[in-house]
């Protein structure tokens, strides 16, 4: 039994040597093919879990083909709590060819905003479009060429401090939001929701019954506006949200003249509300010549109005696409809008 007994330490010790070895084995082979995370009771390899993060990361930062939305929003210099915007908005389509629209709003400066169109250079990676805008009152037309960098959209000057400048891609969901903040930031400059003269006076001649307390409790949003080409004698749109005067379709819209006397009611009207963008020298030789007016109406309507009045019912006016308004914003100008 003492002879045996060396002999099995020995072959216990061989059979140790071999499992340890395989257990190695097994373990290199696990490194190969990414080692295993446990969670949750089920098994994924490392491979397979950064696989997941990337395409997660990805889909995050993925971005439409065909729309491009560019936007940046930066302090006014020597303006606590003021902004600056800049915008571009691009469309493309499967042949390449691009429409869209810039806003450039510097505070306490005149805006530069208007309408792009043109194509997609594949080679130069850069939109080659023809800008028509309107700045400081006047409209201009040229060419303009815009390059793709890394996410940026280049706008072909410099900074003042030497840089290129640039506009960042966001999301346009993201680029809704931050223009939707800049449109009410400027209708807040002059929209009127607080003297309510003009609306007592024509809610008193309608004869509807309201009484003083109702009177200053209404809502109501309150426009100046120039209508008939001209600029010294401005009119006001009053726009009255009360259940007397509102319907499912819409509320009343009255045009006043600055006395405030009514000149047109219409009704089942809704904002956002456009009026034409005109020239100073097309004012001078439309003078008392009435603008169109453009405001929804279960679509965007365009009335258009004759002798001085306007159609009493919006939802019956000719219909107009909504991206003919929203692409050429030196044609339409947005007075009146709901505020947040």
């Amino acid at each position: 039994m003492k002879q045996i007994t060396p002999y099995l330490n020995l072959l216990n010790w061989v059979l140790i040597l071999l499992c340890f070895t395989q257990s190695c084995k097994q373990f290199k082979t696990y490194d190969k093919e990414s080692l295993l995370i446990e969670e949750n009771d089920s098994t994924i390899t490392k491979t397979d879990f950064s696989q997941a993060q990337t395409k997660q990361l990805d889909t995050s930062q993925t971005f439409d083909q065909h729309l491009f939305c560019f936007a940046q929003k930066s302090e006014a210099v020597n303006y606590p709590n003021e902004y600056n915007y800049e915008f571009i908005r691009l469309e493309k389509d499967i042949e390449g060819k691009v429409t869209g629209q810039f806003y450039v709003s510097y505070f306490g400066k005149d805006e530069a905003k208007g309408h792009l169109k043109g194509v997609w250079n594949k080679d130069k990676q850069a939109f080659d479009v023809t800008a028509e805008y309107l700045a400081e009152g006047e409209t201009y037309k040229e060419q303009r060429t815009y390059p793709i960098k890394e996410d940026h959209i280049l706008l072909g000057y410099q900074t003042v401090d030497g840089q290129e400048a640039s506009l960042p891609r966001i999301n346009c969901d993201m680029y809704n939001d931050l223009f939707k903040e800049y449109q009410q930031g400027f209708i807040n400059h002059f929209l009127n929701t607080t003297d309510r003269s003009r609306l007592k006076k024509v809610m008193t001649s309608q004869n509807l019954g309201y009484s003083k307390e109702d009177l200053d409790q209404l809502k109501f949003l309150e426009a100046m506006v120039d209508l008939n080409h001209d600029p010294s004698d401005y009119e006001y749109l009053l726009y009255v949200m009360d259940p007397m005067l509102c319907g499912t379709g819409g509320c009343n819209l009255f045009i006043l003249n600055k006395s405030g006397e009514v000149l047109s009611e219409i009704s089942v009207t809704k904002p956002p509300i456009y009026v034409p963008v005109t020239s100073f020298e097309n004012d001078q030789k439309q003078k008392g010549e009435w603008k169109e007016l453009y405001v929804y109406s279960k679509g965007y309507r365009r009335l258009v109005p004759k002798n001085g009045q306007y159609p009493t019912n919006a939802s019956m006016a000719p219909e107009i696409l909504e991206a003919q308004i929203l692409n050429f914003p030196n044609a339409y100008r947005l007075v009146m809008n709901y505020l947040d």
